[in-house]
């Protein structure tokens, strides 16, 4: 499919403002207007919510499909998706059928998981959106306040190595950190305010 002007992507690492951006577009639109969260993001429960304090009540979805549910006999124009990577379902197939349908979609999401490895589904929506629509999105390295365009997830101060689901919200019984890094430190782990640089040939923090 073609790049499509009506859909619009913020993207980037975590931290870098995307759910800002969402809620400060959704906010400039008076009405016509509907946004969507993943269940599985119980961050603030049914809003989305930036790091800046900004706040939207969002309806919370398991899969994209049930977008269609929450469309029927209502006058919609524009639609938003906070962290669209969460969602289950063929994402793109569903997209391309709301583009068809001509709303405006709205899209915050990571592009890559916590090992620097695309989400699949997300790559394509970039491709389909038109380079001036795409804002590409850069956070401060949590190391050095550089820029940085890579998100780290750390357990028990320790990075996070490829047995580990690809999406983890929350877990009770260990301490998971996400953390924004730079190119120089996106291998380096902190251990009691100490850094332990971690090499890029690396078997368990590298893939």
């Amino acid at each position: 499919m073609k790049a499509n002007s009506n859909l619009y992507l913020y993207y980037g690492p975590m931290f870098s403002g995307k759910s800002k951006k969402l809620i400060e577009v959704y906010n400039s639109l008076k009405e016509k207007k509907i946004i969507f969260k993943p269940k599985i993001d119980t961050r603030g429960k049914n809003f989305v919510i930036s790091r800046d304090g900004g706040k939207v009540e969002a309806i919370p979805l398991k899969n994209i499909k049930e977008v269609y549910k929450y469309l029927e006999n209502i006058d919609i124009e524009d639609i938003f998706f906070d962290e669209m990577f969460m969602l289950e379902g063929d994402i793109n197939i569903v997209i391309d059928d709301l583009l068809l349908k001509n709303y405006r979609l709205h899209i915050a999401s990571l592009e890559k998981n916590y090992l620097g490895n695309d989400f699949l589904e997300i790559k394509k929506l970039i491709k389909k959106s038109p380079e001036y629509n795409r804002h590409h999105l850069f956070a401060r390295c949590h190391i050095c306040n550089m820029p940085s365009a890579w998100t780290v997830r750390l357990i028990n101060n320790h990075l996070d190595n490829d047995k580990s689901p690809e999406i983890i919200v929350d877990d009770q019984e260990d301490q998971i950190i996400y953390e924004s890094r730079c190119d120089e430190h996106r291998f380096t782990e902190k251990i009691l305010n100490q850094e332990v640089k971690i090499y890029e040939d690396s078997e368990i923090f590298y893939k």
